[in-house]
């Protein structure tokens, strides 16, 4: 009876397919589960996110809450990619704030597993083998940086995650298992991790390339389109909401792009904005302005941090007019986004920045070193496996956009995984013996010659790579300084000379020496006298002019003269203790932003009309960074 025994058959295949699948499974799922544990051990016992919700954190959080409450949408609302803000809503929208951050903070921990799962399910499809794809999510799990993200509620570890899904996705399409349906997925995925982060470009970008160029993909280059169709649906949708808010087409995913392009060229610690029409002060930092890598002092802007316009041209008159500079600065930048850094990526756990370091280390060592053997097996051989693609063509694009934005390590962390996939084949010719070509031939060659002489070209190949890649790091690195003095304290020598006329000065108060709230330096006309309302008298500083009086957030100087008496006044304001003090002066007929105080500056300002004809000038002063309003001297011209 034929039917009976095909059918017996067929049962047999079943059974002994699903006792395989059991068996490629279990591995995982105890990967996945030491991941989580590792991940809760984190939020729960290293640092919680729920102790770090600060800067851009807390505009995800909030604007979380908005969208889950219905609240109208904002214009700084499209400042960031939605990407975080729509996975936050969906736990404000069934639960309390803080049960929701509960429960959002041990979510973390299951992010960063199950992008190391679906980072290691990718392994598996590409080398088709459980062992590789077993020990890469592994060793991504055991790569503390990585799981230290769980600390924090930002959008790198759900961006991981949907970047890993769809890289699994396509491994599993260039497979051949349901060719069609993965590719659409893996587009599907990766467009939505665009949606979290603008890097999910860089993600995406090697998929067509192997797709259209690699000779392993000529059968399912027909299917290009679904994996693009599945990358633009949720980017078209982003551009239909975005210009539903402005009330006009746009093709942008985020505002910020020009402002990061602005903050990247001008190399400032950091780029704030003051909208005067609004109110709105917004600041952004250089997260790498508290290393060694002589940044300019931070820069206030008066114009709407949206206005993407003004930041373009500001960037294009950098370049205009200084190129070379320019393209130094452009380079170090690509440069600190490879740096091992002491600080970064654990920015809010100081206590753990040593142990951030070794795993750093400890990941060059063990990570990106293989990587470059790979490199230089395939480069040798000249053959390209879509593998390294898909590894390489990621980082190289970070790298581009941090030519122009800043290099920050927490853009490159997320693409760790690259340097992981490359050295996969790496271990499996050294330790399981694996015929991985063509870098097996490097590491277990024949006796044949020829092959001996592959081996060893290739080992040179990687030490030369190696050798480029650290001589350009130190070119980049001296160009770099030598065309950046080191920011030093002057002697603040601009005090001793106001930009007022010598022959026309009726008065110089000076405000908190020697513990007077105000001194009178100069007083040729009689008449005039100032006060100052919530200032108090400022400790010290260790600087030329030590003096100061200081208000926490706001205070107000009141100039009394007789009428028509005062032409103009000049006040000196200075900064002791950062170089990150910035205030906001306002009078009648003034409204300027007073930083780069560090060495001190005067500021003129005239009075109006009425204010000359009353004899009472009143300026208003608001802090907008540091840790103060200080003024320390003013002069009076009549």
């Amino acid at each position: 009876m034929p039917g009976k025994h095909d059918s017996m058959d067929n049962a047999r295949e079943i059974t002994a397919s699903a006792s395989s699948f059991e068996r490629n499974t279990r591995p995982f799922a105890a990967v996945f589960l030491f991941s989580v544990l590792l991940g809760l051990f984190q939020v729960r016992i290293l640092s919680s996110p729920l102790r770090h919700i600060v800067s851009d954190m807390h505009g995800y959080v909030d604007r979380a809450q908005q969208l889950a409450a219905g609240m109208p949408a904002q214009p700084f609302d499209i400042f960031y990619p939605p990407g975080t803000h729509y996975f936050f809503a969906l736990f404000f929208l069934f639960f309390s704030k803080p049960l929701a951050l509960a429960i959002l903070a041990h979510v973390q921990a299951v992010l960063v597993a199950g992008a190391n799962i679906c980072f290691g399910l990718a392994v598996r499809e590409f080398f088709r083998s459980s062992r590789a794809g077993i020990g890469a999510a592994l060793g991504a799990s055991l790569y503390w940086p990585l799981t230290g993200q769980a600390s924090f509620f930002m959008a790198e570890l759900p961006f991981m995650l949907f970047s890993m899904l769809g890289l699994f996705l396509f491994a599993r399409a260039f497979n051949g298992a349901q060719t069609r349906l993965s590719l659409f997925l893996s587009g599907l995925t990766l467009g939505t991790a665009t949606l979290i982060k603008a890097q999910g470009i860089c993600a995406f970008a090697p998929l067509p390339l192997v797709l259209l160029f690699l000779p392993q993909a000529r059968a399912f280059r027909s299917h290009l389109f679904h994996l693009c169709l599945g990358f633009a649906i949720p980017v078209l949708l982003q551009l239909a909401i975005n210009s539903a808010h402005l009330g006009r087409a746009v093709f942008f995913l985020s505002a910020n792009d020009a402002f990061n392009l602005y903050l990247g060229q001008s190399r400032r610690e950091a780029v704030g904005c003051f909208d005067k029409s609004s109110g709105y002060f917004y600041i952004f930092h250089n997260n790498n302005a508290g290393l060694d890598y002589r940044f300019l002092a931070p820069e206030i802007l008066p114009v709407s941090i949206l206005d993407r316009e003004y930041f373009r041209k500001k960037t294009a008159e950098l370049w205009r007019s200084d190129p070379m500079l320019q393209l130094i600065r452009s380079l170090q930048n690509t440069v600190e986004l490879f740096e091992i850094n002491p600080r970064w990526p654990l920015r809010n756990i100081p206590q753990f920045a040593r142990a951030d370091l070794i795993f750093q280390y400890l990941f060059f060592l063990f990570a990106v070193l293989p990587a470059f053997i790979t490199c230089a097996a395939h480069l040798n051989s000249r053959c390209l496996e879509p593998y390294v693609v898909c590894a390489v063509v990621p980082v190289l694009a970070v790298g581009a956009v941090s030519f122009f934005c800043s290099g920050q390590p927490r853009y490159l962390l997320p693409f760790s995984y690259s340097f992981i996939l490359l050295a996969v084949p790496f271990y499996r010719a050294l330790f399981m013996r694996e015929q991985v070509a063509p870098i097996n031939k490097a590491l277990h060659p024949p006796a044949n010659t020829q092959r001996l002489c592959l081996a060893q070209s290739t080992m040179i190949g990687a030490a030369i790579l190696i050798g480029l890649f650290f001589a350009a790091k130190a070119a980049v690195k001296t160009a770099y300084l030598s065309r950046t003095p080191e920011r030093a304290s002057s002697l603040q020598d601009n005090y001793l000379e106001p930009p007022l006329p010598k022959e026309s000065l009726a008065a110089w108060f000076e405000f908190g020496r020697n513990g007077h709230l105000v001194t009178v330096k100069h007083l040729t006309q009689p008449g005039i006298s100032a006060e100052l309302s919530g200032f108090l008298t400022g400790r010290p500083w260790p600087r030329a002019v030590s003096w100061h009086a200081s208000a926490e957030n706001q205070g107000t100087l009141r100039l009394r003269f007789s009428p028509q008496a005062v032409s103009k006044i000049a006040l000196y304001l200075t900064d002791g203790d950062s170089y990150f003090r910035a205030s906001r002066i306002r009078s009648e007929n003034t409204d300027v932003i007073a930083a780069e105080l560090h060495n001190g500056a005067w500021y003129v300002i005239y009075p109006s009309a009425s204010e000359s004809s009353a004899g009472l000038m009143t300026l208003s002063m608001q802090k907008l960074l540091g840790r103060s309003v200080s003024i320390s001297a003013l002069a009076v011209s009549r």
